[in-house]
């Protein structure tokens, strides 16, 4: 699906409200931040922006697959960072 600026904006404004509770359901949170590192890499500037989302505490309540996931995610936009 194609997304306007406008609309793109708006979800990944959702997306980081949804990634920043950390008592949501995993999957949920893992969705969300697909469409960031998603948006990041459409954006790169972005990059700079979204690299305190990957603090240890949002992280804690995550399975070892998901993080490691989000890593694989995360090498491709060179924003390296081992779980």
């Amino acid at each position: 699906m194609e997304l306007n600026d406008d609309q793109e904006g708006q979800l990944f404004d959702i997306c980081m409200n949804l990634w920043e509770q950390t008592e949501k359901v995993p999957s949920i949170r893992y969705t969300a931040i697909k469409f960031i590192l998603k948006c990041a890499k459409k954006h790169p500037e972005l990059e700079n922006e979204i690299s305190f989302l990957f603090q240890d505490h949002y992280l804690q309540s995550l399975s070892p697959g998901i993080k490691h996931s989000i890593n694989k995610m995360m090498n491709k936009l060179n924003l390296q960072k081992d779980f």
